[in-house]
């Protein structure tokens, strides 16, 4: 009988026709072999399902999994069950794993028995697969612990885990459209010890099109549910997501959550990510995160003021200065956190004002 491998590399897709031959191959070209990549396609419409076959035929270790479109995290499941190995490490199919990625996680779990999760750094690149910059995440148990509950320092992509482990907890719920990832990290940390490789070993792609943007309200709305429902958990004892199967204005009230704080998060993600690409010189796609946030501020409380602002300083620097921008989304992600409006008009005018004498400087030396 076949020795079974001692990875599964899970991977679910759906429509991932744009990057999906990238992030394949990028499984296949490990340095460590004793893998199986397990793919399940999630309904796909798209050449999704003719790229698999065709790598099927090539590789031997390739399991494809068809279902009809059930979701992240039924997918996920699916996947995850047909496991054989030891260790499960998760892979998004619009991202790329560099060589060495399975080979350092094995070694990190094999010498670390007490950790069942880790994760790693990640180069951040655009649609295009330029680099944007490396993001390093906490990496001790100790760090981890201390954050969780305020962000996710464990990205999906970068997941390698212990089959037992997950197991145990009963795996993703299925409850959670999207963000079951940070539930299930969380859950994790409440019973045993997760850390970080501090090194990139993913290449973690950044765009309009993937799913956080693409379904933002759900996004944050699933998020805020794993960090409430977290913390009623570990003061009560009881799980306020245990019965139901799907979110209900009432659960959202047992919880806690309501729309001004779903807003406000909203817009300050999408903020943060416009600043990162401001960062790395990406200034057309850092205009598209910066559209979406004011889209969403237009539809909330504060969509006559903030909206209205961020608009039109925007139209009317965009096109002057990309340096500008960048001063301006600075100040206007100051404004949006804090709901100082006059504040950050006054901070902007300023910055404004200096930017100006700075380029008469440039002009006349």
């Amino acid at each position: 009988m076949k020795k079974p491998p001692l990875v599964s590399v899970v991977m679910n897709v759906r429509n991932g026709e744009p990057y999906l031959e990238e992030a394949v191959q990028s499984i296949l070209d490990q340095t460590y072999h004793h893998f199986e990549l397990i793919v399940v396609n999630d309904g796909s419409t798209d050449n999704t399902s003719k790229i698999l076959e065709k790598f099927k035929v090539r590789d031997s270790r390739i399991n494809i999994i068809t279902q009809d479109a059930k979701g992240i995290y039924y997918a996920a499941n699916n996947g995850c069950m047909a496991a054989r190995g030891k260790y499960i490490a998760r892979f998004d199919s619009d991202d790329i794993s560099l060589p060495g990625r399975l080979e350092k996680q094995v070694k990190f779990l094999e010498e670390n028995p007490d950790i069942v999760m880790t994760g790693s750094a990640v180069m951040r690149i655009d649609k295009d697969g330029s680099q944007i910059e490396t993001f390093l995440p906490p990496v001790s148990p100790a760090q981890i612990e201390s954050k969780i509950l305020l962000w996710n320092p464990i990205i999906q992509t970068t997941v390698m885990m212990r089959r037992e482990a997950f197991e145990s907890i009963g795996g993703y719920r299925e409850i959670f459209e999207l963000c079951g990832d940070y539930d299930l990290s969380i859950r994790l940390s409440e019973k045993f010890q997760l850390a970080n490789i501090a090194e990139p070993l993913i290449y973690r792609r950044m765009h309009i099109g993937e799913i956080t943007n693409r379904h933002l309200w759900r996004h944050t709305q699933y998020y805020t549910i794993a960090q409430k429902s977290a913390k009623i958990r570990q003061s009560s004892g009881d799980d306020p997501l245990d019965g139901h199967m799907e979110v209900t204005p009432s659960l959202l009230l047992t919880l806690g959550i309501d729309e001004k704080y779903i807003f406000r998060m909203m817009i300050e993600g999408c903020l943060e990510r416009a600043q990162v690409m401001l960062e790395a010189n990406h200034p057309e796609n850092a205009r598209q995160y910066f559209e979406k946030a004011t889209a969403v501020a237009r539809s909330g409380e504060f969509r006559k003021k903030i909206a209205h602002s961020f608009s039109k300083a925007y139209v009317s620097t965009y096109k002057k200065s990309g340096q500008l921008v960048r001063n301006l989304l600075i100040f206007s992600w100051a404004g949006v956190t804090q709901f100082n409006i006059a504040s950050m008009l006054m901070r902007l005018k300023l910055r404004f004002l200096f930017q100006n004498i700075q380029l008469r400087r440039v002009k006349q030396s």
